[in-house]
């Protein structure tokens, strides 16, 4: 029975060579995937862009709101929500996990 391989999924295949055996991992991503882990790699520096801007203006006097709208604002042009959405994302585990995944994937060149 042949079994199916999913694209996305870890495969360890075993073979024998002349006594000796040894295991591989593929990991098979769809060009699909690849351009939303590109995607969402893209957001997340740009989420670490505004993060290191919020964090240096911010002080213990100044709201967010301030920041956002003296610093922020202007340059990236994003709601107040959206900085609250960022302020609450692990932005550095996120690309640490799509560096790891990267490191993975097999090249053929």
């Amino acid at each position: 029975m042949k079994k199916e391989i999913i694209p996305g999924q870890s495969v360890t295949i075993e073979k024998s060579l002349a006594h000796s055996k040894f295991n591989a991992i593929f990991v098979y991503m769809t060009r699909r995937q690849k351009q939303q882990v590109g995607i969402q790699k893209n957001k997340l520096m740009r989420y670490k862009d505004i993060l290191d801007l919020y964090n240096r203006e911010k002080t213990d006097d100044i709201p967010a709101i301030v920041i956002w709208r003296k610093y922020i604002y202007p340059t990236y042009h994003i709601s107040r929500t959206t900085l609250y959405t960022i302020l609450g994302t692990p932005v550095v585990k996120e690309l640490k996990q799509i560096a790891h995944a990267e490191a993975q994937q097999i090249s053929l060149f």
